[in-house]
């Protein structure tokens, strides 16, 4: 797995285990809200990046094989290959719909914190709308009807 999907799952697991920790653990994590938000960010920006982040290591890859004249290997003989592709082959990207998988996945995990952070009483209405522009989460009204007052 990719180092942005792998910190994004991270993230987001330790983001849901918040929801079954007793109110008290909640007001803790709530203390922290700028940190997790930050984490939320960061991973955001990882995946964000990720394809140009990519075309820069695969083409700085190809032009040192091509500089260097590294050739592919034989898996039968175990030396330079003179039948096969003369470089290396390049790394497999990760998919759009992966990354977007994921993104969504952490996406939905922060959201469900600021929905507990607010049905705790912790945050209000409008802090929860302030998290959520800050990390480019839309807040659905609906989500907070029949609880204190928004």
């Amino acid at each position: 797995m990719i180092y942005c999907l792998e910190k994004a799952a991270l993230v987001e697991k330790r983001i849901k285990s918040f929801s079954t920790m007793h109110a008290y653990q909640v007001a803790g994590q709530y203390e922290n809200i700028e940190f997790w938000l930050e984490e939320v960010r960061s991973s955001f920006r990882a995946i964000d990046e990720y394809s140009s982040r990519f075309k820069k290591m695969n083409s700085a890859e190809q032009k040192w094989c091509q500089l260097n004249d590294v050739r592919s290997y034989c898996s039968y003989c175990q030396g330079p290959c003179d039948f096969g592709a003369r470089y290396p082959s390049s790394p497999k990207q990760t998919s759009a719909q992966e990354l977007q998988e994921s993104r969504a996945a952490l996406d939905e995990a922060i959201y469900s914190l600021l929905i507990r952070f607010f049905r705790e009483g912790l945050a209000s209405f409008d802090d929860v709308k302030r998290y959520g522009m800050q990390v480019g989460t839309g807040i659905d009204p609906s989500d907070f009807e029949g609880r204190a007052s928004i």
